[in-house]
């Protein structure tokens, strides 16, 4: 008897599933052991992938297992195989390299059934079955960040979002609303799992008595809120959705962006087990995404746009520390630039005149609302400074900045600040305004009205090699200019730079570079007449 006999004689003996897969996962060989596991016959699985016998929510641990294998460690743990009948069959599996003399060539899968008490299975089918729920949830959400990425208005992401997710088996009814916090009002603004041509309307949303109102407690805390009886929570509101409908569960997402949260989604499912954590975690970045979309469209129209609507201003809320410094040591303080850091903070360069800068500062140290204050440079005989600042909260920059409005001047003196905001005309300047009020009520609004873009032909040259760049490099190197890196010789080393805006010196580095090449690029090759 040849070896090859030997060795197969024995493996059809022992009681032990044995599969041997090539390096490309296709099955080679499969004893009658694994015929009795499974309830498939060799025939059947020979020539096929091996991820065929496996669940769909384990097929990426099993892919890990035989990538182990084949780098030459072997796998040991749990994993589940699907018999013929569909049921998975939990079993203990080790994954081996198979060895000859071209080195490893493929991998030999032994498998037995788990053994153990009831509970032990029982926790090994409900993992499994989480992690069948988790993939469901991801494919069924997946098809809404296509949509976000693709989006150029609110209307846009209004209907393609719910459309979307109720085209997909996962949830049975979606809606979106947008929120007003000045009017403590969520605004309908798309529906889908309904009856078309279902009316639309608003309804109100008081924070101050939240516990019992989803809808509430996700404007309120930026969580995900989960619904459990969708009967009783639906008629408290006008939504306009059949009571008599088999919905098991509910939730209501928080559509928000740095502080802002622009609106909510609500979500409905007849599916058991609906919006345990695993999903909530998806959900929430889902409203984050949709939160920033709402953001990115604010800020393209505003670029876009041929006119914009002026607003202006103006405060006189001490709880705002610039405010009150001014108030209390005098001086004028005047905003140079605003750059954005990554973790949703804003870099604030201000020029502070007949003022020590540095009591100002100190005045400021003790704030959670703002931290890494420095004075960059200083002009005795011009009794100015430029000082750097990081805007955590509690500013009125940021409540601006979060709506998608661009500062065009700020100017804080004698406890009086005077802002002029630029806004697209696209955008509810009412809401915008209530919103900025709402936040400093201490602030009224002096002015607005709309007027053309100027945009002379040195700004336009200017933006056009601006746009170029990606928005870290541009926030690197506005960041860098301002914080007088540039400078000979330099007011701030790039490790300062890099630690006001968040990231790491190597990481600054890269930025810059890119950004001055694309820069450079720009300006020496378009140009050269050759």
């Amino acid at each position: 008897m040849s070896e090859d006999a030997k060795f197969r004689a024995v493996v059809e003996q022992v009681g032990h599933a044995v599969v041997v897969c090539g390096s490309d996962g296709t099955v080679e060989y499969a004893n009658p052991a694994f015929e009795r596991l499974t309830g498939y016959e060799a025939s059947e699985v020979v020539g096929h992938p091996y991820r065929e016998v496996v669940p769909e929510g384990a097929v990426a641990s099993a892919e890990e297992a035989r990538r182990t294998a084949l780098a030459g460690e072997p796998w040991r743990g749990e994993l589940p195989l699907e018999r013929a009948s569909g049921e998975p069959r939990f079993v203990h599996q080790r994954v081996a390299p198979l060895r000859t003399e071209g080195g490893v060539t493929g991998v030999v899968v032994t498998a037995t059934e788990s053994t153990g008490s009831e509970e032990r299975e029982a926790r090994l089918r409900e993992r499994f079955e989480r992690l069948e729920r988790t993939k469901r949830i991801l494919d069924g959400v997946r098809p809404v960040i296509g949509v976000l990425l693709g989006a150029s208005t609110r209307e846009e992401v209004y209907e393609s979002v719910c459309d979307e997710l109720v085209a997909t088996d996962v949830y049975d009814v979606a809606w979106i609303g947008d929120y007003h916090p000045e009017r403590g009002e969520v605004i309908l603004r798309s529906l889908s799992g309904v009856v078309e041509g279902a009316e639309l309307g608003s309804f109100v949303v008081d924070l101050a008595s939240s516990e019992d109102d989803p809808i509430a407690r996700a404007v309120r805390t930026n969580d995900v809120q989960v619904v459990t009886d969708p009967a009783e929570h639906l008629g408290s509101t006008p939504l306009p959705i059949d009571l008599d409908r088999d919905l098991a569960g509910g939730g209501v997402v928080p559509l928000a962006h740095g502080g802002t949260v622009y609106g909510v989604l609500g979500l409905y499912t007849a599916r058991p087990a609906a919006f345990e954590e695993y999903e909530r975690v998806v959900l929430a970045e889902v409203g984050a995404v949709v939160g920033y979309a709402y953001h990115a469209i604010e800020n393209r129209q505003l670029l876009l746009s041929d006119t914009v609507v002026e607003v202006e201003f103006r405060s006189t809320d001490t709880r705002l520390h610039a405010v009150a410094a001014s108030a209390e040591y005098g001086g004028r303080f005047e905003l140079q630039s605003l750059v954005p850091a990554p973790d949703g903070t804003l870099l604030a360069y201000v020029e502070v005149r007949d003022v020590d800068p540095r009591v100002v500062l100190e005045s400021m140290a003790d704030s959670p609302d703002v931290r890494e204050c420095r004075v960059i440079r200083e002009d005795a005989t011009d009794e100015a400074a430029l000082v750097q600042c990081q805007l955590v909260a509690g500013f009125i920059a940021l409540t601006v900045a979060e709506y998608g409005a661009n500062v065009r001047s700020m100017v804080i003196e004698d406890g009086v600040m005077d802002v002029v905001c630029e806004v697209s005309p696209q955008t509810d300047v009412r809401s915008f305004v209530e919103h900025v009020t709402t936040a400093s009520p201490d602030t009224e609004l002096v002015r607005k009205r709309e007027r053309p873009r100027t945009t002379p032909v040195r700004e336009s040259e200017s933006r056009r090699l601006v746009e170029r760049l990606t928005a870290r490099q541009r926030d690197a190197l506005e960041a860098a200019y301002r914080a007088g890196y540039f400078e000979w010789s330099r007011e701030s080393t790039a490790e300062e730079v890099a630690a006001a805006m968040g990231i790491t010196a190597p990481t600054f580095h890269k930025h810059l570079r890119k950004g001055l090449n694309t820069l450079m690029t720009s300006l020496f090759e378009e140009n050269d007449p050759a």
